[in-house]
């Protein structure tokens, strides 16, 4: 019987028709070196994906596993990821993960194509942890809170930045690839706890201060544009996220159900849409055909109609939390589910999995073209 390799384009390129999950497809380009096929062909034969919840990592027969709840199936995918063994992910942007190592070594990576690029370390970063109050391993977990990617760190013009919220005071600080250390971003204020890049610029919120304008010129600093919204209050985490050419701010109304302890729970969602001439905020009570995606990802906004399993005007959101005062022994009950702008009801996702601090899952939209 004549081997795989000796299988006509065409066939191979008919066959390859029939796959329409990243996971499938990524398994049958591994099945021979001769079928993977060209990048224009792979955009034109897969359809754009829904955003996989990337879960708790294991160890299975000898391999690194990285497991991944897909919404339209309702089940669990293992996929081996050796190149994330023994890493935290921090951030996901147009399917590139931002991971840290044990070691402090940061990098991006592509989990559906094993695509890495080197990052300055997290030991560069000027706002710092004391290292006599936590050990090499809670320093790795603990450093940064979230990364975010200004563009596709592949593309041609290779003008990709990463911005990181970081330290104890969740300050901001950005590098590129192949920048030897992390440059700091001078604010008076502090904890922020999400950021964007919107229209050639990154923004960064912190849901009582207010919106910023993150400005990595030559003296890299942040400058307020919006004020906060009055609803926000201590216990709301902000999320910034672009909604037909818009920008939200979007409000995480939680509740401390442990206050010695890092278990919480979600209560509702507010969205508010920034007017830039008048620096105010305009409460949004329906997101119409669209769904956002809100965790430790960079927020996304997506139309239902363009894709199987999704519903229109909610929000899903994974689980998320900021303290430093836990250990990675806690296991945590999940805070994963949808919120429905219609009826603001929550339907939570069960996907059968826990993890522990601090590293829950995160949503990653697959991009098998980087």
């Amino acid at each position: 019987m004549a081997g795989w390799s000796l299988l006509q384009e065409d066939i191979v390129e008919l066959i390859a028709k029939k796959l329409t999950f990243i996971l499938d497809f990524t398994r049958f380009s591994a099945v021979c070196r001769s079928w993977k096929l060209d990048e224009s062909k792979r955009k034109r034969l897969l359809a754009p994906q829904l955003p996989l919840l990337m879960l708790i990592e294991g160890v299975k027969d000898g391999g690194m596993t990285c497991n991944y709840y897909s919404l339209p199936e309702d089940k669990i995918f293992e996929f081996k990821l050796p190149e994330a063994h023994g890493n935290r992910c921090v951030g996901s942007t147009d399917g590139w993960v931002v991971t840290v190592d044990e070691c402090f070594k940061m990098q991006l990576l592509n989990p559906f194509t094993g695509a890495q690029i080197q990052l300055p370390s997290q030991a560069t970063f000027e706002d710092q942890y004391p290292e006599d109050d936590f050990t090499q391993e809670e320093l790795c977990d603990l450093t940064v809170s979230k990364a975010i990617l200004s563009s596709n760190p592949s593309s041609s013009n290779n003008e990709c930045v990463v911005l990181a919220i970081h330290g104890y005071w969740r300050s901001l600080g950005f590098a590129r690839p192949g920048d030897e250390a992390w440059t700091p971003v001078k604010s008076k204020i502090l904890f922020f706890e999400d950021a964007i890049y919107y229209k050639g610029n990154f923004y960064a919120i912190n849901a009582t201060e207010g919106v910023f304008l993150v400005d990595i010129g030559i003296k890299p600093k942040t400058k307020r544009i919006a004020r906060p919204v009055r609803e926000a209050s201590d216990c709301d985490i902000g999320y910034l996220v672009e909604w037909c050419g818009e920008l939200l701010q979007v409000l995480r109304m939680m509740e401390d159900l442990d206050p010695d302890g890092p278990e919480h729970r979600t209560l509702g969602f507010r969205v508010f849409k920034l007017d830039f001439s008048k620096k105010k905020w305009e409460e949004v009570k329906s997101l119409g055909h669209h769904a956002l995606f809100l965790g430790w990802n960079t927020s996304i906004s997506l139309t239902a109609a363009n894709f199987h399993g999704i519903k229109e005007n909610c929000i899903y959101f994974s689980d998320v939390t900021y303290s430093c005062y836990f250990t990675s022994e806690i296991l945590l009950e999940k805070d994963i589910g949808i919120f429905h702008m219609k009826d603001e009801s929550i339907e939570p996702l069960h996907t059968g999995q826990t993890y522990r601090f601090p590293a829950p899952p995160l949503w990653v939209i697959p991009n098998p073209w980087n």
